[in-house]
């Protein structure tokens, strides 16, 4: 299991620094597009048929989502929304977004024949347009906001930084556990680790790049709390397979499981890392 995730991360790694360092704009809106699509299909195929099963009683359980017509609305409208947002100012991509939530809303109740189902595909829906969707316009913001995107290189340093950081701490040191309903492994002696990781890296990529990212103090506290939204979206990750009782969001990433397991740090600690950056370390 270790060897495949580090081949597949020695694969998928040097593609993706390449798109960003290299290539075209428009590439790396493909990759965003192509985020938002498998984000949207693994949540919303974890979510919605766990909240019928529960519901509705387990023989309600839908046997197949995948090629539904509301299932393919969410990904398609999602995905439209995102590339609008993306392609105008603020105030056209919280309004595209604010539609997106309505539009879903609408599909969510007029595609099923019980008010009770209705319901259930909406507030799946829904959650997964704040989970699945929005996160990644932080994401796309810290890419477009600075030359040679060193706003996102600091998101992928706290969030590897401490991922790193609490896996190894947490093996060397782990004793007490952080959160045992949602993620039995997970200690507080390697968030501890992890998170002092996302702080030194990040300090090691702000002298890299001459400190043109703010201060150190204001980058240490930029990584202290990315690194405290990246644990807490690994936990909230791991709420939502609990909740469908799966090992795995998907089977995108051989010994990485799915896209969501690679990247529900990311997802979380993106919105605080563009807080703390528009807020604090971009020069006024």
């Amino acid at each position: 299991m270790l060897i495949q995730r580090v081949l597949t991360a020695a694969l998928a790694l040097p593609m993706l620094l390449w798109v960003i360092v290299r290539g075209e704009r428009w590439q790396m809106l493909a990759v965003f597009l192509a985020c938002v699509a498998i984000s949207v299909h693994e949540l919303s195929s974890m979510v919605v048929p766990s909240l019928e099963a529960k519901i509705l009683g387990e023989e309600h359980r839908s046997k197949k989502i995948v090629g539904t017509f509301w299932y393919l609305a969410g990904i398609v409208i999602s995905v439209i929304l995102f590339f609008i947002a993306t392609q105008g100012d603020y105030d056209t991509g919280r309004s595209g977004i604010a539609l997106g939530f309505v539009v879903l809303m609408l599909v969510g109740v007029f595609t099923a024949n019980s008010i009770d189902r209705s319901m259930i595909r909406t507030i799946g829906l829904l959650v997964t347009m704040g989970y699945a969707v929005v996160p990644w316009l932080a994401v796309w913001d810290l890419y477009i906001l600075k030359e040679k995107s060193v706003y996102l290189f600091l998101l992928f340093t706290i969030v590897m930084g401490c991922d790193t950081g609490a896996y190894f701490g947490g093996r060397a040191f782990g004793k007490r556990k952080l959160a045992p309903n949602l993620s039995p492994k997970k200690t507080w002696e390697g968030a501890f680790f992890g998170i002092l990781t996302a702080i030194l890296s990040s300090l090691a990529l702000n002298h890299y790049y001459g400190q043109t990212l703010g201060t150190d103090f204001l980058v240490g506290v930029t990584a202290l709390f990315g690194g405290i939204a990246g644990i807490l979206g690994d936990l909230l990750e791991s709420g939502f397979k609990r909740f469908a009782g799966v090992k795995d969001s998907g089977v995108i990433f051989p010994g990485h499981g799915g896209f969501l397991d690679r990247v529900d740090a990311i997802i979380i600690a993106a919105p605080v890392v563009w807080v703390f950056v528009y807020n604090f370390l971009l020069p006024k």
